[in-house]
């Protein structure tokens, strides 16, 4: 049996205020608590949503209301690492008063895993290092390489195939006017800062 009723007794909300939200009328609502009809899965991500449970809680498959159950099967972390990441968070300031606390959790599994968009060294190292690379790229890619000249390359589909060395190091891809000494110092200087990135990871 689905928790509506449950959780929305324990939140003292009205049927017709659930209806409001979605747009829907206080019978459905009743029909949804009585298991009389089931809602469309968008639906009860909505209700999830405004009850701020996880939906399979909601739904009545799960037993956890906070959801760790859930989050330790998608990411591999246990409910005290997430919160000791959280508690991190609240230290750091780095929480507001109106954030939800499934909005916490998946905000703190961004940081334990490190990726960009997370709010850790670790996040700040990866993004700087992804960033660094794209550049290295651009610069080549942009102000050397003469697109016409590297259309006379042999292709492979529609791949241009480039002698060893041919696209970085001896210039004669490079614009006339583009000079391969100058490129070279630049890319040095780049690579160096990758690897110092890396170096801090």
């Amino acid at each position: 049996m689905n928790r509506i009723r449950e959780i929305r007794k324990q939140k003292n909300i009205s049927q017709a205020k659930i209806a409001e939200f979605l747009n829907t009328t206080p019978q459905s609502i009743s029909l949804y608590e009585k298991g009389q009809r089931e809602p469309k899965i968008t639906t009860w991500q909505k209700l999830a949503e405004f009850f701020e449970v996880p939906t399979p809680y909601l739904m009545g498959v799960s037993d956890d209301p906070d959801g760790f159950d859930l989050w330790k099967n998608a990411t591999g972390y246990d409910q005290k690492q997430i919160q000791n990441e959280i508690e991190r968070m609240k230290r750091a300031n780095r929480v507001s008063s109106d954030e939800t606390l499934q909005h916490l959790i998946g905000r703190a599994v961004t940081n334990l895993d490190g990726d960009m968009g997370g709010e850790t060294d670790a996040s700040a190292l990866h993004e700087i290092q992804y960033l660094l690379k794209n550049i290295r790229n651009e610069v080549l890619d942009k102000y050397y390489l003469d697109p016409k000249k590297v259309d006379q390359l042999p292709k492979l589909g529609n791949v241009p195939i480039f002698n060893p060395g041919s696209k970085h190091s001896d210039g004669s891809l490079f614009y006339d006017d583009m000079d391969p000494v100058i490129y070279h110092k630049i890319d040095d200087i780049l690579h160096e800062a990758i690897n110092k990135i890396q170096d801090l990871r």
